[in-house]
C-alpha cells in the first residue's frame, strides 16, 4: 500500500478531482467545521486536503507529505495509524478521512487514537461501507442486511485488501476504547458515487443527493462519525 502512494503522489490530486470527491470532501469539510476543535492531529493526511483543520499531518508515505508540505506550512510526519508518534493526551482532536480505517489495522489504530486524544476529545472518521460492494438500488438497500466484509481492489495495478465496515461495528470498534458516538452522518444513500467519472452530477442527481440526507442513515456507502471520549 504505501508503495502505490509514494509512485501516485504526485498525480493523487488529479486522479481526485471528480465529482464525487467533491461531494464528500464537501460534507466532511461541514463536519470537521463543527466539531475539530483546539490542538488537531491529522491522521492519515496525505496530500494536505484538510490542513487547514489540523495543527499536525501524519501519513505513512514520505511522497505525499511533500506533496502537502507544497500546500502548508503546517507541521507533517511520516508514521502510521498504528504506532502514533506523540504523547499520550496530546490532541483535542483527531480526524482521519476516508480510507485510512479500510486499509490499516483498524483495532491497533483506534488504540493509538483513543491514546494521544486528551479526555473528553473528539474522534471524527470517515470509512467505506459494506454497501460499498457494488450498485445497490435503494428499495434493495432497505431489504438487504449485510454484516462486515473485506473486498480486494485494484488501484494503479497495486492489489489491495479493502476492509467495508457495518454502522455497528464502526461505532463498536471506537465504543470499546472508551469513545461514545455523538454523531453519525451517511453519504450515498440513494445516489451511487461515480469514482472514475469526472463529469458532474446532473440536476437529477444533485436532488437525490439533497433528498438522501433525510434517509436512514445505515445504508450509506460512506460513513463519517464523530466519537467523544467518555
Amino acid at each position: 500500500m504505501d508503495s502505490l502512494y509514494e509512485k501516485t503522489a504526485e498525480k493523487y490530486d488529479k486522479r481526485h478531482e471528480n465529482a464525487t470527491t467533491r461531494h464528500l470532501r464537501k460534507r466532511e469539510r461541514n463536519i470537521l467545521r463543527k466539531h475539530a476543535k483546539g490542538l488537531v492531529l491529522d491522521v492519515g493526511c496525505g496530500t494536505g486536503e484538510y490542513a487547514d483543520f489540523a495543527d499536525i499531518g501524519i501519513d505513512p508515505s514520505s511522497s505525499m507529505i511533500k506533496e502537502a508540505m507544497k500546500k502548508s506550512k503546517r507541521i507533517y510526519c511520516a508514521a502510521k495509524a498504528e504506532a502514533l508518534p506523540f504523547k499520550d493526551g496530546s490532541f483535542d482532536s483527531l480526524i482521519c478521512m476516508f480510507t485510512v480505517l479500510n486499509l490499516c489495522d483498524y483495532r491497533k489504530a483506534a488504540s493509538e487514537m483513543k491514546r494521544v486524544v486528551k479526555e473528553n476529545g473528539t474522534v471524527i472518521i470517515s470509512v467505506a461501507s459494506v454497501w460499498d460492494r457494488k450498485d445497490y438500488t435503494f428499495r434493495q438497500k432497505l431489504r438487504n442486511r449485510h454484516d462486515s466484509d473485506v473486498k480486494n481492489i485494484r488501484i494503479e495495478k497495486n492489489r489491495m485488501r479493502f476492509k467495508l465496515f457495518t454502522k455497528r461495528e464502526l461505532t463498536g470498534i471506537f465504543q470499546n476504547q472508551g469513545f461514545f458516538l455523538k454523531e453519525m452522518h451517511g453519504i450515498f444513500k440513494w445516489q451511487n458515487p461515480r469514482w472514475n467519472k469526472y463529469a458532474d452530477f446532473s440536476t437529477k442527481e444533485r436532488i437525490k443527493l439533497a433528498i438522501e440526507r433525510m434517509l436512514p442513515t445505515k445504508a450509506a456507502r460512506i460513513y463519517i462519525a464523530v466519537f467523544r471520549q467518555a
